[in-house]
């Protein structure tokens, strides 16, 4: 079945690209993460958008594995 991909959570395609749409924003979480390490010079600085980023990819292999 091919869906046409979004990344907007409100206006996913179906429920099948909801995990889509939070690994999206979890590569934007990581993206925001790296830019803080560099802009702070610190190893730890993007840490909480790094959590978040894991829990949203959990979240959307959870879903996967429902549907």
């Amino acid at each position: 079945m091919s869906n046409p991909r979004t990344t907007d959570l409100n206006e996913p395609a179906s429920p099948e690209g909801v995990p889509d749409v939070l690994r999206y924003a979890a590569e934007k979480m990581y993206e925001q993460a790296a830019e803080l390490r560099s802009a702070w010079q610190s190893g730890t600085a993007g840490d909480p958008w790094t959590m978040i980023a894991v829990e949203l990819e959990r979240a959307a292999d959870r879903i996967k594995r429902k549907l």
